[in-house]
């Protein structure tokens, strides 16, 4: 993971850069699973666009399908099996022009000490007349931390063709499996 620590502009020694959508994934990650559960911080103030370019050019960068992504089957699964004492869910959109739009999604569950906390970054760099058929690429991580408060942390990247037929079912089913957990 590429973390610089430095003293730039308003950041005090010792607080992380982010130079990567990766470091911005795990950092949201941390913050979320740091803050209680009353509150949901704010996302972090960068330039999503420009690390979603660099990202795609990246050489580790070798997307598979959405189908394919294990963390997306892992936040089904809990939800869908209600392995956790608690869980929370945030999401922040940006479409810094017209023609391009980024969403962050995360969910953290707690259970007793241990936590884990999924991002995902849906990119669509251009879209066309309708979002709905836009292709685009999905960055995702994991962030776990144990009860021994060792942290775990892994990631996903994903690309699609058309967000309307690959993504947004699996939001939806995220989004209604989420709805059931609040009604308990």
């Amino acid at each position: 993971m590429a973390v610089r620590r430095s003293r730039g502009p308003g950041r005090s020694v010792g607080q992380r850069a982010v130079v990567s959508v990766r470091d911005l994934l795990i950092e949201e990650l941390r913050r979320e699973i740091v803050v209680p559960a009353s509150r949901v911080p704010q996302p972090l103030n960068v330039d999503w666009g420009r690390l979603l370019r660099r990202a795609a050019s990246e050489p580790d960068f070798h997307p598979k399908r959405v189908v394919e992504m294990q963390l997306l089957k892992e936040v089904i699964r809990t939800l869908l099996h209600r392995r956790f004492e608690d869980v929370r869910r945030s999401e922040a959109r940006r479409h810094p022009a017209k023609k391009s739009w980024h969403t962050l999604y995360s969910i953290v569950f707690r259970d007793g000490e241990a936590v884990s906390g999924y991002a995902a970054m849906i990119n669509i760099p251009e879209t066309s007349s309708e979002v709905e058929n836009s292709p685009g690429t999905i960055h995702a991580a994991r962030v776990t931390v144990n009860s021994n408060g060792e942290e775990t942390v892994e990631f996903e990247d994903a690309q699609f063709s058309n967000y309307s037929a690959e993504v947004k079912p699996n939001i939806e089913i995220l989004g209604n499996l989420y709805q059931r957990t609040r009604k308990l």
